[in-house]
């Protein structure tokens, strides 16, 4: 737990989106005091949370499954038990995982997932509603 043993590097990975080695020096001291706890997942964690992810009708790229990627890794990782325990997760923590991309790498996408991603909407706004609907 904490950053002490924290050493940037920036590996190759398939999680372009958030592949950083070096954080901003402006955010960097808000996330070293803010935040209980890290998590380094892996490109392979990750592919495994996209399958998870479509799974459940979810199209998630892979920088977006790495926050499920992490979660597994607090539940089921080496050493899991200790960090849940320090940082007070037990069976009836609820948790929030924010998948923050789509399938930004369609192929990519369909070479781990095994399927086509749906083509992203257009991103116009639908039709207005009166009544507050």
């Amino acid at each position: 737990l904490g950053c002490k043993a924290c050493r940037p590097s920036t590996p190759a990975s398939i999680m372009a989106g958030i592949n950083c080695g070096t954080p901003s020096s402006q955010s960097w001291p808000l996330l070293r005091d803010g935040v209980d706890a890290f998590v380094a997942v892996d490109d392979e964690q990750a592919r495994v949370a996209m399958r998870w992810l479509a799974a459940e009708g979810v199209v998630s790229g892979e920088s977006g499954a790495a926050g499920l990627a992490g979660l597994i890794e607090l539940v089921t990782g080496a050493g899991s038990a200790e960090v849940r325990r320090a940082l007070g997760v037990t069976q009836e923590t609820v948790a929030l995982v924010i998948s923050t991309e789509g399938a930004t790498d369609p192929e990519g996408y369909r070479r781990i997932c095994g399927t086509t991603p749906p083509k992203p909407l257009s991103g116009r706004p639908g039709p207005r509603r009166s009544g507050g609907q």
